[in-house]
């Protein structure tokens, strides 16, 4: 099934609290960016060369839930989906040459800084619907 329809869909049933959800939803995804440490993640790739079975499959159901998570949120906001890819292939093509030429200390920073920007923008959707000066 299509995330973004099934985000338009919940849209249309959550009304006026689909900006709020979604800012809810980027708070979260960006908070849990920020809350990683930096040991997990070297565990966790190490452990990933020599992963298989069930645990492969959860690692596919958690990369389907943050796809998940992005389809909904574009569909709460009516995103254009079509740009919405070419914005996203095109920063990550950008973000990636910067990291291959910064270096991976530099890596971790972007990381933070995305969580951070995540984070901030799901606030600013969270104020922009229950503030009414």
């Amino acid at each position: 099934m299509d995330t973004r329809a099934l985000g338009s869909a919940a849209g249309h049933v959550i009304g006026g609290y689909a900006e709020l959800l979604a800012g809810a939803v980027l708070i979260i995804v960006g908070l849990s960016m920020l809350r990683e440490e930096d040991a997990k993640e070297a565990e966790r790739a190490g452990k990933l060369t020599s992963t298989h079975g069930l645990k492969i499959l959860s690692l596919g159901f958690s990369i389907a839930l943050d796809e998940l998570a992005v389809g909904f949120t574009f569909g709460l906001i009516h995103i254009n989906t079509s740009l919405a890819v070419i914005l996203i292939a095109a920063q990550a093509l950008l973000v990636a040459q910067i990291g291959l030429r910064l270096g991976e200390a530099w890596g971790e920073r972007a990381e933070k800084l995305a969580g951070a920007a995540l984070t901030d923008y799901g606030a600013y959707l969270v104020i922009a619907h229950t503030w009414h000066p």
